[in-house]
């Protein structure tokens, strides 16, 4: 009896060993149980693409851009105000070019305007009414970091001239309220002096100071 009792529990044993070593074995019980610690569903749910890109988009998306930017500063912006101070504006001056006003040669682009050798970073132009807001460079000898509205007129016979109507505003905005230059008086209409004369001239025959 003793036997057969002690027959039966090797038995026994036999059989949970080698259940232990088929399940050992087996790949669908080991897929299962990585799959169940931190398989990549689990992964993704806890940082994957989809949470990148909503924090994204509410943090530093795309729909931030609205509110600088070059589309900020419009063609003619009239008397609205640039949303972003180093926008650069959308439409060129109608002035662009290389001149001489008998003293400083002034260099006019697309975004910059080189006077003699200040800079000026432009960000608002509005040529309807013929004038443009710029922001005077860091390194400008006078009044630099400082506001600036530039006016100008073409006469009948073709005459270029302007006026630096402001060239030391706290803001953009300042920049922009100021009253526009005086064209019915060219003597005394640039804030009491004269508006300068801009002579075109040759880009060979420009100098070495205004924008370079």
């Amino acid at each position: 009896m003793n036997s057969i009792r002690t027959i039966g529990v090797l038995l026994i044993h036999v059989t949970v060993m080698v259940t232990a070593c088929s399940s050992d074995n087996d790949p669908k019980a080991k897929s299962s149980t990585t799959a169940s610690i931190g398989g990549s569903s689990n992964l993704q749910n806890t940082g994957g693409t989809a949470a990148q890109s909503t924090n994204a988009t509410s943090s530093g998306g795309t729909s931030p851009l609205n509110t600088g930017g070059s589309s900020a500063a419009s063609q003619d912006a009239g008397t609205s105000d640039a949303s972003a101070d180093g926008s650069v504006p959308v439409a060129a001056p109608s002035i662009v070019g290389i001149y001489t006003d008998g003293y400083f040669e002034h260099r006019i682009t697309s975004d910059t305007w080189y006077m003699d050798t200040s800079t000026f970073h432009i960000t608002i132009v509005n040529n309807s009414e013929d004038f443009l807001i710029a922001l005077a460079d860091s390194k400008n000898l006078y009044f630099a970091n400082l506001w600036n509205r530039f006016d100008w007129n073409i006469d009948s016979s073709n005459v270029l001239r302007i006026c630096e109507t402001a060239y030391n505003a706290a803001t953009e905005r300042d920049a922009l309220n100021t009253l526009a230059a005086n064209a019915q008086d060219f003597d005394k209409g640039c804030g009491g002096f004269s508006w300068s004369v801009l002579t075109p001239i040759q880009n060979g025959d420009a100098g070495t100071d205004a924008g370079n």
